[in-house]
């Protein structure tokens, strides 16, 4: 953590160079992912996108209970433990954790919604299968929508080795479907 600020603050020195640079060429805009381990990351992470020059910031996780689930099987496995021993409850807890990051950042772009699908002994499972985790999605994708948030488009689950990328096609149309209601609101 102490590394990050220094480092936070030559790239912003750098993305503003380049955006001065190459104005008459381009539109730069200036952003960064604000990755949620805990609920004690938020002020951080709400420190970091303070600073003027910033457009906008990714808010993402990586982690369930402290425990990396996308660095490979192994962290993967420790993370289904502590949440109850079942990737269903893994992913409850999730949604949950990803709730409090919604909550709390209220990130323009939320990354990678479904990250939890990429170590999964069946990433491709329908979601709407574990009725508990269908209502958190749910949950987390009405939030998302009445603050104005918008899902990420992440190909490198791709890369990876999923079928989808993040957001999978099932939660990609219902967040559609929201905007479009919401859409009508106005």
């Amino acid at each position: 953590m102490a590394e990050l600020a220094p480092r936070h603050e030559a790239y912003l020195k750098e993305a503003q160079r380049l955006q001065a640079a190459y104005a008459s060429q381009i539109h730069i805009l200036i952003g960064f992912e604000g990755e949620w381990l805990r609920p004690s990351y938020g002020p951080f992470i709400k420190s970091l996108a303070a600073e003027p020059c910033i457009d906008y910031f990714v808010g993402s996780l990586h982690h369930v209970n402290g425990i990396p689930i996308d660095y490979d099987a192994s962290y993967y496995q420790k993370a289904v433990d502590s949440a109850g021993g079942t990737e269903e409850k893994l992913w409850e807890q999730y949604y949950d954790q990803q709730f409090e990051m919604l909550k709390a950042l209220k990130p323009l772009v939320v990354g990678h919604f479904d990250l939890c699908r990429l170590m999964s002994t069946d990433p491709g499972r329908d979601v709407k299968e574990w009725t508990s985790v269908w209502y958190k999605i749910i949950r987390n994708l009405h939030f998302i929508v009445n603050y104005g948030g918008w899902l990420e488009c992440n190909t490198s689950a791709l890369r990876k080795g999923l079928a989808e990328p993040y957001p999978c096609r099932t939660i990609a149309e219902v967040r559609l479907q929201k905007f479009i209601q919401s859409s009508y609101k106005h």
